[in-house]
């Protein structure tokens, strides 16, 4: 299996790519019959398990500000006192305003929001997650930016 990354200008390109190649080339004009299986992790979280980030959009805001929105799922999410629910933001070198923390009847989960300074930055670290109360109820998500 090879894993393979593609270079591209903007995030939104999907550029990362996965093939099998075989270890014997193959003949021209012939037939070939291939049998495989594939393996993967469960991606279901379990039931006492903090609340995941399942999405992250990205959008701009000018020349100097990105908008992030994260959607996070999770079973006790969906009995929280929405007063008690907090999104704690942070970024290395960047300053963090506008953070909105929301329930989304749509999907049943949360959404955290905000905006990043990201004036004259080569990379930035941002980091977030719901607390209630102090207490994480959400895994920790960390995503590099790079303007």
């Amino acid at each position: 299996m090879k894993l393979f990354e593609i270079p591209t200008k903007e995030e939104v390109h999907d550029n990362i790519a996965a093939f099998w190649q075989p270890k014997q080339p193959l003949a021209a004009k012939s037939e070939h019959i291939f049998t495989y299986r594939l393996h993967w992790g469960p991606d279901a979280p379990k039931p006492e398990a903090l609340a995941r980030f399942m999405r992250t959009g990205v959008g701009s805001r000018g020349e100097d500000s990105k908008l992030f929105v994260l959607e996070l799922m999770g079973e006790q999410l969906k009995s929280v006192d929405p007063k008690t629910i907090k999104g704690v933001v942070t970024a290395e070198k960047s300053e963090i305003s506008n953070v909105v923390t929301q329930p989304n009847p749509a999907t049943g989960g949360w959404r955290l929001s905000f905006q990043c300074s990201v004036k004259g930055q080569t990379a930035i670290e941002l980091r977030a997650f719901l607390a209630q109360n102090e207490p994480p109820v959400s895994e920790v998500w960390v995503y590099r930016w790079t303007p």
